[in-house]
């Protein structure tokens, strides 16, 4: 995994931090899980997002700041958790200014997760915290396990976009047992309409807050518009759709619990 080992090698031993700033939407759920509340100085702009921050509704009770020098500054901060693709003009002003400043990678596999996990509470100082944590998470998975048995799923997102192989989320389900629909292809990519239709998947998993069992009822916003496809719902006719809370997915770590706990819901429940 790329980013934060090499980074904070060196400065494990040091004081605990007592006023972090974070600039990045992963540290701040790891912060809000892992930091006591008084070594939190301020949250990132979308903490409190409830779309995107799996802990928003726990965000509202800290500061949240925009990623500027002048607010960072008069907080005096002991340490900031950045991300590789944080202006690195305001990285590097920061740093000059004596400021400690550890950018956060960006997990690839379940194994990264467990990894990062370890990293951020070494360094903030909660180490007991931090194996409590991979030890929920390792739970959900074992009880996750199997549980798609050999059903083949999508997940769809907005415009079209879906998770091929070699992805952090492909693990995941492939955990779960279910087989990915999207085949021979990579990553995330946006996919035609005319291949989706191809794809007749067992179960989609739409990343909406909510959806029907038998698709979305209408589009409501140009990123809507090809899920709510006539074309695509009879298509998918036989798929049997879940919505999946994008808040669960952005951001590894203490939302993968409970990615794992809706999964393995989802697949014991398909077919009642």
């Amino acid at each position: 995994m790329v980013g934060l080992l090499a980074l904070v090698s060196g400065s494990m031993a040091d004081e605990r931090p007592t006023r972090i700033v974070s600039l990045h939407l992963c540290a701040d759920q790891y912060l809000m899980a892992l930091a006591d509340p008084d070594q939190i100085a301020s949250l990132g702009l979308n903490a409190a997002d409830n779309r995107m921050s799996y802990f928003a509704d726990q965000a509202n009770r800290y500061r949240i700041i925009s990623p500027r020098a002048e607010e960072i500054l008069l907080l005096e901060p002991d340490l900031i958790i950045a991300a590789p693709f944080t202006n690195s003009q305001l990285r590097n002003f920061l740093r000059e200014r004596g400021l400690r400043v550890v950018e956060m990678g960006a997990p690839q596999t379940f194994a990264d997760i467990l990894v990062e996990i370890r990293m951020i509470a070494s360094l903030i100082g909660q180490e007991e915290r931090g194996e409590a944590l991979v030890a929920e998470i390792e739970m959900a998975r074992r009880v996750a396990l199997g549980a798609g048995a050999g059903r083949s799923l999508l997940y769809l997102q907005r415009r079209g976009f879906a998770n091929g192989r070699e992805t952090l989320f492909a693990e995941i389900v492939s955990d779960l047992g279910f087989e990915n629909a999207l085949t021979g292809v990579d990553g995330v990519q946006r996919i035609p309409l005319e291949e989706l239709v191809g794809l007749r998947p067992d179960a989609v998993l739409a990343a909406l807050d909510r959806v029907a069992a038998s698709g979305p009822d209408n589009a409501v916003d140009q990123g809507m518009a090809l899920l709510a496809h006539p074309a695509l719902k009879a298509g998918f006719s036989g798929a049997q759709w879940f919505a999946l809370q994008p808040a669960l997915t952005v951001c590894p770590g203490p939302a993968t619990i409970a990615l794992y706990q809706r999964l393995t819901a989802f697949a014991k429940n398909l077919d009642d």
